[in-house]
């Protein structure tokens, strides 16, 4: 063998040793990345998972507590209500909106009638204000106890309808969580629980004191489903199992 052959065969057999160690050297890289990747993925998805069960236990555990201090224990009366006009304590404790719609038609056509007999005083008159005198003062009170109650109907509506929707996103991402899909799954229960907290936060007593209070019912009825639901999802989905991957 002549030195021309002896030198091409060290650097053939060099070129293959260098070949071997970037070939070794790749595969290395390639199964660390693919070993974060999995680990790494499945330590962030158990953080996000626990992360989200615990916020919306304390959320949606608080609220309802809140919600139902607010409907049975908060105390509501006050020193001040002797000075208060009975009437309009009348009109918030009416038990219907046909009731007050009722009523206010009767008003209405007292105060149509009193409009009528103004037009024939004379311009001498003194001047009064026409909402503390009757029956514009009723009306006006019966106006605003009519335009509560049907601000708290829609927001009963409101309620419903997110609340439907947040169940069923509920279902939806609990089903994909078990085939396999636990990204989709759980984006989707953040979603729900997030609007479910969105529209269960506990309103302030204003207006009639039976629609504030129908209100409020639908409100826990929905937070407490919830929350029963949100333990039965831990359990089902295991959460915080320790194989939960």
């Amino acid at each position: 063998m002549t030195a021309s052959s002896r030198e091409d065969e060290y650097y053939s057999h060099g070129r293959k040793a260098a070949r071997s160690t970037v070939t070794e050297l790749i595969i290395h890289v390639i199964d660390k990345d693919r070993y974060y990747d999995v680990h790494l993925g499945r330590s962030s998805m158990k953080v996000l998972q626990k992360t989200f069960i615990i916020l919306a236990f304390l959320i949606l555990f608080t609220q309802t507590m809140w919600i139902g201090y607010t409907l049975w224990f908060e105390p509501r009366g006050s020193v001040f209500d002797k000075y208060n006009d009975p009437k309009r304590a009348e009109i918030n404790n009416t038990q219907s909106l046909d009731e007050l719609s009722r009523r206010y038609d009767e008003a209405h056509k007292k105060v149509e009638v009193a409009k009528q007999e103004r037009e024939k005083l004379t311009e001498g008159k003194s001047y009064t204000n026409e909402l503390e005198t009757e029956p514009y003062k009723s009306e006006n009170m019966l106006s605003y106890a009519i335009r509560d109650w049907e601000d708290k109907n829609k927001e009963i509506h409101t309620l419903r309808f997110y609340g439907g929707i947040s169940f069923c996103l509920i279902l939806l991402g609990t089903f994909l969580f078990k085939k396999g899909y636990k990204w989709y799954g759980l984006t989707m229960l953040i979603t729900a629980y997030s609007e479910i907290i969105i529209w269960v936060y506990p309103s302030t007593l204003s207006g009639s004191t039976y629609a504030f209070e129908h209100l409020m019912i639908n409100k826990i009825i929905f937070s407490t489903v919830s929350l029963i639901l949100l333990l039965v999802i831990t359990q089902t989905l295991q959460f915080f199992g320790e194989n939960n991957q």
